[in-house]
């Protein structure tokens, strides 16, 4: 049975908070008898990236013999990636470097 405080594994892909199936994550409450938990998903710096509560087959123990995966945040990714073509595009747009009082792009 999990309890507060036990390290557990997503089964399921969510999207909407940028987790995957794998994702550890740390219960923070158990609901009702553990039919559901709140579980806290986090990266390795200490970030916290999404509180969830989620359904008991949503979630599992870490079994003795799993080894931890690491990778990037993909919502930070995708937000990073987009401030970046932000900026690129408006560099390009006529608007956007008349307020920004660039040079024209050199390039047609």
């Amino acid at each position: 049975m999990i309890k507060e405080l036990d390290s557990v594994v997503l089964t399921t892909n969510l999207p909407e908070h940028g987790l995957s199936t794998g994702d550890l994550g740390t219960v923070v409450l158990v609901h009702e008898g553990g039919k559901d938990c709140t579980v806290e998903f986090m990266t390795l710096a200490g970030k916290t990236i999404a509180v969830v509560t989620l359904l008991a087959n949503q979630i599992r123990q870490i079994a003795k013999d799993e080894i931890a995966h690491a990778r990037h945040d993909a919502l930070a990714a995708a937000e990073k990636l987009a401030g970046g073509l932000e900026i690129i595009l408006g560099l390009f747009h006529p608007l956007a470097r008349a307020r920004l009082h660039t040079k024209p792009c050199p390039f047609p």
